[in-house]
């Protein structure tokens, strides 16, 4: 286990535009593969180190395949009010953080852009020339 309690250096690593922060320490958890269980469940609590307003906190590992922020297989935050803290479950092992998205994004994968709204459009209009509207 390693702990990265100051990620500063490391808010800016997701490649996405979406605005997700991190907000708390970075969790890098790993084990011995020769000693490896292949049903794993860890428990991650997370304290924000740095608020940034109104928008949802949610337990996430960072994807290298990707260079982005994910959520698969980690459960959504839950806020513990006794101990101050946000707890999750995720059932695989790599870099773990609290994050932050801005109210516009209710998840990670609900970033809509110009692409999106141009592929509804064809699509509309090659239905309707395919029923002969």
């Amino acid at each position: 286990m390693l702990l990265i309690n100051n990620p500063s250096s490391f808010q800016n690593q997701d490649n996405s535009s979406s605005g997700i922060q991190v907000v708390s320490s970075i969790v890098i958890a790993t084990v011995n593969t020769a000693n490896y269980v292949n049903n794993i469940n860890i428990g991650l609590y997370f304290q924000v180190l740095q608020s940034y307003g109104a928008g949802t906190q949610m337990c996430a590992f960072y994807n290298t395949t990707t260079s982005q922020w994910d959520n698969a297989g980690c459960s959504p935050a839950v806020y513990n009010l006794m101990f101050n803290r946000y707890e999750c479950n995720c059932n695989h092992l790599t870099s773990f953080a609290l994050i932050w998205l801005p109210p516009s994004s209710n998840s990670i994968d609900s970033q809509w852009d110009i692409q999106d709204t141009i592929s509804i459009v064809v699509e509309v209009l090659s239905i309707a020339c395919f029923i002969g509207v």
